[in-house]
């Protein structure tokens, strides 16, 4: 159908609008869909996998019936709804009850369908599959494509594009505007899926990292968190230096069955003090993974702790034996003490450490005098130069 408005102005002047058209009859188009975010190749052998795609239809989507359909060697495929997410996203997770074996492929696709009176029914992509492998060595982020993988609420974080200043690729991302970064500001920068390693026996995350600080209390913390537990600090980005740096973290503790997803985050916090254009802030590039057999610590790599901090306990509970690690930045004593729920001291150790490093002590649950302790809540208070720090930990038998 063809129409279009003829009129005749104040003047005199008869005047013809373009011809507008439009179809009247049953929908012929079918919806169609675009990419969002995919999964890349994982560490993770079961799942979930995070997808979101887009879809468009000239009429309309039904929003109850977006599915993603996958499979891999040796298993049949399945299907599971997703969910209309905002405005055209449709997205959810898909996992499977087998691991799958590291170099296979999993192999995916989304069908959904119009709401029209003659229903169009649509498959994307149209022929074939979407595929990621299942590998030992991942890249979580190289930051080439922008922050969708992450929730970077107040947009402090902000991608930063010169292949000379930044580490590897053409991008990396910085606090601020890449001159200088805000003052009085608190916010995080948080990879918005877990990563799952419990069908794994080692794992290790590292990254490459240079920044230029106010020298006050500015500073970048790299947190993670197991579950719902509490954020745990592993690395404080507090002094200046001009040169990129690899840090890599050991998260081996939180392998195997019976741990939670882990979450990782980027903390900034900057004082109210004003910030001069020479202070960039703190740059990070090219997130990485390794598990099980790929993982081996870089002897050419130095990762030196920043500060004396308390690390999370594990397992926590414990049975027979509980691990405390910690780290020291440079030459000291640290004093471990053990106090049950009344307070009372169980036990006290002192360690001399003659360099910086990440160190632990192994408590096997008993008292001074070797008496086993009973179930229960207790506290780790670790000593070092002016820093104590405490930590709960819990003792089931």
């Amino acid at each position: 159908i063809e129409y279009f408005v003829f009129f005749k102005a104040d003047d005199g002047m008869y005047y013809v609008n373009p011809v507008h058209r439009f179809f009247s009859g049953p929908d012929q188009i079918p919806p169609y869909a675009r990419e969002s975010l995919l999964p890349q190749d994982n560490v993770d052998r079961t799942g979930p996998y995070y997808c979101s795609i887009e879809i468009f239809d000239n009429m309309s989507v039904d929003t109850n019936n977006v599915m993603v359909h996958f499979s891999a060697p040796g298993i049949q495929e399945d299907s599971t709804f997703i969910s209309f997410d905002s405005e055209h996203v449709w997205s959810g997770t898909f996992q499977f009850d087998t691991p799958i074996s590291d170099g296979d492929s999993v192999m995916y696709y989304f069908t959904f369908n119009d709401q029209g009176s003659a229903t169009h029914y649509s498959r994307f992509p149209e022929a074939g599959y979407f595929t990621f492998k299942i590998v030992k060595y991942a890249v979580l982020d190289d930051f080439e494509e922008g922050l969708g993988q992450w929730n970077n609420d107040d947009k402090v974080w902000q991608i930063f594009t010169n292949e000379i200043l930044v580490h590897s690729g053409a991008s990396c991302i910085i606090t601020g505007n890449g001159i200088s970064y805000p003052p009085n500001i608190h916010t995080n920068l948080e990879l918005k899926h877990p990563i799952n390693l419990k069908t794994r026996s080692a794992a290790r995350i590292q990254f490459w990292e240079t920044n230029k600080l106010e020298q006050t209390t500015d500073s970048t913390f790299f947190e993670i968190r197991e579950g719902n537990n509490e954020w745990q600090t592993l690395q404080v980005f507090a002094k200046i230096w001009s040169s990129w740096k690899n840090f890599q973290f050991d998260l081996t503790p939180y392998c195997g069955e019976g741990h939670q997803p882990l979450y990782i985050r980027f903390r900034f916090k900057s004082d109210a003090n004003t910030i001069s254009e020479s202070r960039f802030g703190v740059k990070i590039d090219l997130l990485e993974i390794l598990v099980d057999d790929e993982v081996s610590i870089d002897e050419n790599v130095s990762v030196i702790p920043e500060n004396f901090s308390l690390l999370p306990a594990f397992p926590n509970p414990f049975n027979a034996m509980v691990t405390i690690p910690y780290t020291v930045p440079y030459e000291g004593e640290v004093k471990i003490h053990i106090f049950d729920l009344l307070g009372n001291e169980v036990v006290s150790v002192r360690s001399s450490h003659s360099s910086p490093g990440i160190y632990q002590w192994q408590w096997e649950g008993k008292s001074g005098t070797g008496k086993l302790m009973p179930s229960g809540i207790y506290f780790v208070q670790a000593r070092y130069s002016h820093n104590i720090e405490t930590r709960k930990i819990l003792m089931m038998k």
